[in-house]
């Protein structure tokens, strides 16, 4: 938001006036909500002596919109990270259906996930 601001005076015999125009920040504020996946792998045996060390452990998550429209494409991305060390973002993938190859979503429709 742009807002202007005047100065006025005498710099000797000379009337001075001017206006500047500056940003001003304006404090904004919205909601977003997170719906996501924990998993975690445990090794059986300790699990079964109740020493349950976690051996593998991930997290997927996005906006609940969106996983409430595809959980299982949530869950079935998070699967395919199993047992592999990743930090950061990845591209959702999904099943167009049972017989065709996972691709991202938003892809154009054979392209590599």
């Amino acid at each position: 938001m742009s807002t202007p601001s005047t100065t006025l005076g005498n710099i000797g015999e000379f009337a001075y006036w001017q206006t500047h125009y500056s940003t001003t920040w304006v404090p904004t504020s919205y909601d977003y909500t997170v719906k996501g996946v924990w998993l975690r792998a445990y090794v059986m045996s300790d699990v079964r002596t109740g020493r349950a060390n976690t051996v593998w452990e991930g997290y997927i998550g996005g906006d609940e919109a969106e996983f409430e429209k595809d959980p299982a494409g949530f869950v079935g991305t998070l699967v395919a990270y199993f047992g592999r060390d990743h930090k950061g973002r990845t591209r959702l993938t999904r099943s167009t259906s049972p017989n065709k190859p996972k691709q991202p979503i938003g892809a154009p429709s054979g392209a590599d996930g």
